[in-house]
């Protein structure tokens, strides 16, 4: 097919050809049953002593709706060509930051935390954004205070 992708008809072809795959690289290695432990430690530890923490202090959820970002995408472009040899190419991130941003300052019980000892919520009028971005020295978030 176009740019080398399987086709349906490309399958269709090959099961009408009666042939059973062949894996030349499965072959070539042995099962294994081995284990490895890798010490958890320095920041490895660090991170995953804050990935767990988190699971269990923050309400986790999932929520996935599809949006037409065309006019985002439209505006992106025209403000690259605009800007960007000056002050750097935006990417969909910052937009997606500012709707979070616009969304926590409608529904501000999103931007709460629970503290479970004290059985008290606290509303948090300030809005700090932290990205998870996996860096060569590790997981890292850079923060932005205050971005209402």
């Amino acid at each position: 097919g176009p740019a080398g992708r399987v086709l349906h008809e490309d399958l269709e072809a090959y099961l009408a050809q009666g042939q059973q795959p062949q894996s030349s690289a499965a072959a070539a290695y042995a099962q294994r049953n081995d284990e490895e432990q890798i010490p958890v430690i320095g920041m490895r530890r660090k991170i995953a002593q804050r990935m767990q923490d988190a699971t269990q202090r923050a309400a986790h959820f999932s929520y996935v709706e599809e949006i037409d970002v065309t006019a985002v995408e439209e505006l992106r472009a025209h403000l690259n060509e605009k800007h960007g040899a000056t002050r750097g190419k935006l990417t969909l991130l910052p937009f997606l930051v500012r709707a979070l941003v616009v969304a926590l300052r409608d529904f501000p019980q999103i931007n709460a935390r629970y503290d479970d000892e004290a059985q008290v919520i606290t509303r948090l009028g300030a809005v700090h954004v932290g990205i998870a971005t996996q860096a060569d020295i590790g997981l890292m978030v850079p923060g932005v205070r205050h971005a209402e």
